[in-house]
């Protein structure tokens, strides 16, 4: 009897895939609702300065991420991270940049609302996205139908 999670889709199983489509499914759900709190109205109106907000994020991010990381990947996974070089630079390279996006998109939150701030965030940020990997990274355009439905 055939074993539908041994299928290839690509170089990809089944199981991978669809792993993978899981994950992308509940990273959209959350990033998409991680703006609610600042919208609602006591931090919207208390005058709060937008950079205790993105610190706060910051915080619960740690809070989460190193408790996940040693969950899943055990401590091993922090040390060798923590003293890798390339890593280490990498990782406050993009925190750094992930910290004044955080600011900014405060800001935008605050003052043209929720959704139209995320409508341009996400095109803007798949269009950078692309063109990082793309003519940077050198990542393969392996479907053109998708890559189009993508970016359109």
């Amino acid at each position: 009897m055939l074993n539908p999670l041994v299928l290839q889709i690509g170089s990809y199983s089944l199981l991978d895939w669809l792993t993978g489509l899981f994950g992308v499914v509940c990273a959209v759900a959350f990033f998409g609702t991680f703006a609610i709190p600042i919208k609602c109205a006591p931090l919207n109106t208390s005058g709060l300065h937008p950079a205790y907000l993105q610190l706060y994020k910051s915080l619960g991010v740690c809070m989460t991420s190193v408790p996940l990381t040693m969950i899943l990947g055990g401590t091993d996974v922090i040390y060798d991270a923590v003293f890798d070089t390339h890593t280490l630079i990498a990782g406050l390279l993009g925190s750094i940049m992930w910290v004044v996006s955080g600011l900014l998109m405060i800001i935008c939150i605050r003052t043209a609302g929720i959704g139209i701030s995320f409508a341009i965030l996400t095109v803007v940020a798949q269009v950078v996205s692309f063109c990082w990997g793309y003519f940077v990274f050198g990542d393969p355009v392996r479907s053109l139908l998708v890559t189009n439905f993508a970016l359109n």
